[in-house]
């Protein structure tokens, strides 16, 4: 005779387990990532004007009437 053997699945092999759960949580955590990190940007950097970006580098030719 043999054993059935009825061991429950641990949360984390449930998730590795399900291919698609693995592609959601692979294009959800890096999506969440860059949007967190881009907003976290926004607020943290000073607000400058293009104009002055711009007029400090080597890029004068972006500026309208620039050459």
């Amino acid at each position: 005779m043999q054993e059935e053997q009825t061991e429950k699945k641990t949360f984390g092999q449930k998730v590795f387990d399900n291919i698609f759960i693995l592609l959601a949580l692979g294009m959800a955590f890096p999506g969440v990532f860059y949007l967190g990190w881009g907003i976290i940007e926004i607020f943290v950097l000073n607000n400058t004007k293009l104009v002055d970006y711009l007029g400090a580098s080597n890029q004068k030719f972006l500026l309208p009437g620039g050459k």
